[in-house]
């Protein structure tokens, strides 16, 4: 009996795995379609400023939330020049 409730008793938090963090990490950028590979700069996915990296932090955080996870935007390593592996192991790291 599913009511796709996240009231529900039966939902639970999926497990924060490395590839649903770097999942989480990349559609939460401007321009996810460019990404590539692990190594590549948030920079090539549209994370190119100030602004832009505070709207990424605050939409995993977002994301985070909807399946029932907590992070502060403030442990989340993102910017410009940040690997999208290192954004996605602070994502990793910091969730609870």
């Amino acid at each position: 009996m599913s009511n796709n409730s996240p009231a529900g008793a039966a939902f639970e938090k999926p497990p924060l795995t490395p590839e649903l963090c770097q999942a989480i990490v990349v559609r939460n950028t401007p321009k996810p379609k460019n990404f590539k590979k692990p190594e590549q700069a948030l920079g090539e996915l549209g994370v190119v400023d100030a602004e832009q990296t505070k709207f990424h932090k605050k939409d995993i955080r977002d994301d985070l939330k909807r399946i029932r996870y907590k992070i502060d935007t403030n442990n989340i390593k993102s910017g410009a020049a940040v690997s999208v592996s290192d954004c996605s192991a602070s994502v990793q790291n910091n969730a609870t």
